[in-house]
């Protein structure tokens, strides 16, 4: 029995569009949240290393 793709399932049809479309939403949500807000401060978290005990 031969079993034929369906033009409605194959996803990699639709993958360039739904990337693009969710890159450019992603791209415009950021830039709507910098407008608005432009005083958001990003900084970076230090990290606090802990000791290292070696024992022999």
């Amino acid at each position: 029995m031969i079993r034929l793709k369906s033009k409605m399932v194959d996803l990699k049809r639709f993958y360039p569009r739904d990337l693009g479309t969710s890159v450019g939403l992603a791209v415009l949500l950021s830039t709507l949240v910098f407008v608005i807000d432009p005083e958001i401060a990003i900084e970076a978290i230090k990290s606090i290393r802990k000791p290292l005990a070696i024992e022999l």
